[in-house]
């Protein structure tokens, strides 16, 4: 089962090391860290959140094969949405699969 966060991740990514710190396998009896279940089982959306600082941290974190972006219009405007996945400082097929490959691929689109 594949999960959907907003606005980078609910900023969960931000606290990844405290989580594994606080949350070990032999109290989770998982059998992986919960960095790793995030990575497996979690995307994360940009929502309208702009900002090259947080999307080089969530790619660097949870990797570009999990960012999904996206807009929040209409509870924030749109300016700068068109220019964003576009224009952010990451290889070309990071950006492409930011901007649509990796939704076309979640929602069986492509």
């Amino acid at each position: 089962m594949q999960f959907i966060l907003g606005h980078w991740g609910e900023f969960i990514p931000f606290y990844l090391d405290r989580l594994d710190e606080a949350l070990p396998a032999r109290l989770t009896r998982l059998d992986c860290t919960f960095r790793e279940h995030l990575r497996h089982n979690v995307f994360i959306t940009s929502s309208g959140m702009f900002s090259p600082a947080q999307l080089r941290y969530s790619v660097d974190t949870v990797g570009a094969d999990r960012i999904l972006y996206s807009a929040d219009f209409p509870l924030i405007g749109n300016e700068g949405a068109a220019a964003f996945p576009t224009e952010a400082e990451r290889s070309e097929e990071d950006r492409a699969k930011i901007a649509h490959g990796n939704a076309e691929e979640l929602l069986g689109l492509s």
